[in-house]
């Protein structure tokens, strides 16, 4: 690849990776930012930054989980505020 390529890849994955970060700790937007970083990081191709995309996949996927658990157990705290 030539350097203009490789720096915009590397670029790319960092952005994803700083994405990811955020997201875990950004409530309801986090889910944005962990998907939006799930989509930078699946268009990077160089196999130098495999390390980036490890990391980046992980991280984004348990922000996704926890996001996920948190609107299902704030769906069960409204439910049973109204219900007891």
């Amino acid at each position: 690849m030539t350097t203009q390529s490789n720096t915009t890849q590397q670029s790319t994955a960092i952005g994803a990776l700083v994405l990811a970060i955020v997201s875990l700790f950004v409530p309801l937007l986090g889910l944005v930012a962990a998907i939006i970083a799930l989509v930078m990081i699946s268009k990077v191709t160089d196999e130098e930054q495999l390390g980036l995309k490890t990391a980046t996949k992980v991280i984004a996927w348990i922000s996704i989980a926890l996001e996920v658990v948190f609107v299902i157990f704030a769906f069960f705290g409204v439910i049973s505020f109204f219900y007891i």
